[in-house]
């Protein structure tokens, strides 16, 4: 009869211990990310979208950066892909224009929103074969990349000169996912591209100065900045006309990698090419172009060298 007093009171004893040590340290660890004591380990792969980007096209990069650098580390980390979209300022006049211009084709290309990435990269196989059956109507890719490129510099020269532009609703959907995944004890790589520069450096701060969690617990990687200020390493093609058509405000870092005219550019892996120098797929991880080395280098440098 002994046997069972002596497993009650070691029992006891065990759920004394637990209350009089495991509480404070949960009390202690959830008011501080960096001392969580049930942190899920892994890294988060946070990609910051560029201007005049449609969520599809946003998770579509998501997916190729997935596919080009795994879902784990060499020390078997693991990679969990996100996307924090951000708008772009009258990004529904944008698509309305393209709207307009397809409706101008007496019908024939009316509600074929599927050819918007095409259109505002300057060419892919569906594009391509709609303008050769259009003779007349060649003129359309360059009249709306041209607007398309004009809408980009734009919006870009307001958000580098006054940041306040920022929507709430848009940064705050950000801070929120970024809140989660410190209590979750996670590492962060941020991963922008063009306008998502302008976003990813309130998000940096957001998260290591208003929020203090460790500073090597998070890296950024800046692919075609449109902003001047850099808080990682950063690559830009001396024939994105986008982002160098902001050097007139004095506002943008230095060109990087040199990439090819557009007559000898190759598609990107969506078939699209683009004219304009500036697309994340077409141009900047896009494995068949040298510029794609260094952004590859760099991102995996920064999910192997966080701690």
């Amino acid at each position: 009869m002994e046997k069972p007093h002596k497993l009650i009171r070691l029992l006891c004893i065990c759920v004394s211990l637990s209350v009089a040590f495991c509480i404070p340290l949960q009390a202690i660890a959830q008011s501080s990310p960096s001392l969580n004591l049930c942190q899920d380990k892994g890294i988060v792969f946070g990609f910051f979208n560029g201007v005049q980007t449609t969520r599809a096209q946003a998770g579509f990069a998501r997916d190729e950066f997935k596919r080009l650098h795994g879902t784990s580390t060499p020390t078997g980390e693991s990679i969990q892909y996100e996307v924090f979209y951000n708008y772009s300022k009258k990004f529904e006049d944008f698509v309305e224009t393209f709207e307009q211009r397809l409706l101008e084709q007496d019908g024939l290309l009316e509600g074929r929103f599927e050819l918007f990435q095409e259109a505002g990269s300057g060419g892919g196989p569906w594009w391509s074969s709609i303008v050769d059956a259009l003779i007349a109507e060649v003129g359309i890719i360059k009249g709306y990349v041209d607007y398309g490129q004009a809408a980009s510099i734009a919006w870009l020269a307001s958000l580098v000169a006054d940041t306040t532009q920022f929507t709430e609703v848009n940064y705050g959907e950000q801070r929120l996912r970024i809140d989660n995944l410190m209590l979750e004890g996670k590492k962060l790589l941020f991963v922008a591209h063009s306008q998502g520069n302008l976003f990813v450096n309130k998000a940096y701060d957001y998260t290591t100065k208003i929020k203090s969690y460790p500073a090597e617990s998070v890296k950024v990687v800046h692919i075609a900045p449109a902003s001047p200020r850099l808080t990682g390493k950063h690559v830009l093609a001396d024939l994105d006309l986008v982002i160098n058509g902001l050097r007139v405000l004095g506002s943008v870092p230095d060109i990087t990698d040199p990439i090819p005219i557009p007559a000898f550019r190759p598609a990107g892996v969506n078939g699209n090419k683009d004219i304009l120098g500036h697309g994340v797929i077409e141009i900047y991880i896009n494995q068949l172009l040298d510029i794609s080395t260094p952004v590859k280098i760099y991102i995996n440098e920064a999910l192997n060298t966080l701690v």
